[in-house]
């Protein structure tokens, strides 16, 4: 490998960057403040660059130090000098309409690229003062770092001698390599003291792409394990499952597409963002958990909100319109698409909790009548006491705080008084 030398001049690329520092502030400080969320956006990245293979290093010490990194290595088409400054360094470029595409052709397989807006790029300054990173493409590669403090020191001389902002990332490296294509990103400086949870890490990726596994070729590993499909999978926790597939609107022909569930136990789940339904598009979560709650109106079952988890698909609302808030993680829900999706997800959930209430009721009932208190006492009672007691237990199964054990103890109350 030569550093030092591109293959043209000898000399260093020259990297420029405008922008605009309450836009770095805004889209990259303040909407990307979770480390699995701004890995994410450097994997779907890797996505729309067509990697294959995406690996996510999160170093295991005891403190973290300016040097810690993170590091984000995939396999795809990497980027020349030239690509850097006129793709990558473009704050807000619409690469769908700029290429006229939203496919990515892997292995004869087609992907629908996950960017947008062009801000992802800026994640990194949510949670790292520093941003390297190393390119690789036919076989020619550029290393270079973008520093916050740095961006801010540019910005504050360009406004005091009224001219645009300009800022020139620091070129470390450059030149010819026999390393294969790919990207390899390090955040460092990182804000935070606490060395990132792995396990956090893995469950929040899974929970984020439904395009991670062997039918999509993309494998996504994070400290050389694998995220697998079984790694979002948490269907095998709840105690029902509601498929969905329909249409949202009449007349319209936006569909969503995949499960809500509710769990055995509401504390069955300790990190808040596995709870709730998430909504993606593209294969990427585009709506954080949600119960589609509007206004505080209460209804029957309102309280199994609290034990439903789910994954819907709304692919309409990223096609021809993007329906999608700046830093991708909530839907424009004034949007007419947006307000469709909160009506009818509202009159799903309320539809679902009522549901809930009659599944656990008879599921405290069925756990009772199946016991040797009912079978031997109650079940042998005349029919007029029998149906009183009856009667009283199915009310207070139906109540959506009542605990099986509850309902347990009072017919064995019951069942003493009748006799």
């Amino acid at each position: 490998m030569q550093i030092g030398m591109d293959q043209d001049s000898g000399k260093a690329p020259k990297l420029e960057m405008t922008f605009d520092i309450n836009i770095l502030e805004h889209l990259g400080l303040r909407m990307y403040t979770s480390l699995p969320a701004v890995v994410a956006e450097f994997v779907a990245n890797s996505w729309d660059a067509g990697a294959r293979e995406v690996k996510v290093t999160v170093p295991q010490i005891a403190a973290i130090t300016p040097s810690y990194a993170v590091k984000i290595e995939d396999d795809g088409c990497g980027m020349t000098a030239g690509e850097v400054n006129e793709k990558f360094l473009v704050v807000g470029r619409a690469r769908r309409l700029e290429e006229r595409t939203d496919i990515v052709k892997v292995d004869e397989q087609e992907r629908k690229v996950m960017g947008s807006k062009g801000i992802g790029k800026l994640a990194g300054f949510g949670v790292a003062g520093r941003v390297a990173m190393t390119t690789t493409r036919n076989s020619h590669f550029v290393k270079f770092v973008m520093d916050y403090d740095a961006m801010r020191q540019a910005a504050k001389e360009a406004k005091e001698q009224g001219r645009r902002v300009v800022y020139m990332p620091s070129v470390e490296a450059w030149g010819t390599t026999d390393k294969p294509n790919g990207t390899l990103v390090e955040l460092d400086h990182l804000k935070r003291v606490l060395t990132p949870d792995v396990d956090i890490m893995r469950r929040h990726l899974a929970r984020r792409f439904s395009v991670v596994g062997l039918q999509h070729q993309f494998r996504v590993y994070v400290n050389d394990q694998e995220i697998l499909p079984a790694d979002r999978e948490l269907q095998t926790k709840c105690e029902n499952i509601w498929k969905i597939d329909e249409l949202i609107k009449d007349g319209k022909p936006w569909r969503v597409q995949g499960w809500i569930g509710s769990l055995l136990r509401h504390d069955t789940l300790t990190d808040e963002f596995e709870r709730g339904i998430i909504i993606m598009a593209r294969g990427k979560m585009i709506q954080t958990p949600t119960t589609f709650e509007q206004g505080g109106r209460g209804f029957r079952g309102m309280v199994g909100t609290a034990y439903l988890v789910g994954e819907l698909h709304a692919e309409f609302l990223d096609e021809d319109t993007d329906e999608i808030a700046t830093h991708r993680a909530s839907i424009i829900w004034e949007s007419e698409k947006g307000q469709a999706l909160r009506d009818w997800g509202y009159e799903k959930v309320k539809k679902i909790c009522d549901e809930w209430v009659d599944k656990r009721s008879s599921a405290k009932l069925q756990q009772i009548v199946e016991e040797p208190l009912y079978k031997e006492r109650i079940a042998k009672l005349p029919s007029t006491e029998r149906g009183v007691i009856d009667g009283f237990l199915k009310k207070l199964a139906a109540k959506e705080d009542t605990s099986p054990e509850t309902v347990r103890d009072v017919a064995e109350f019951m069942a003493t008084g009748a006799e």
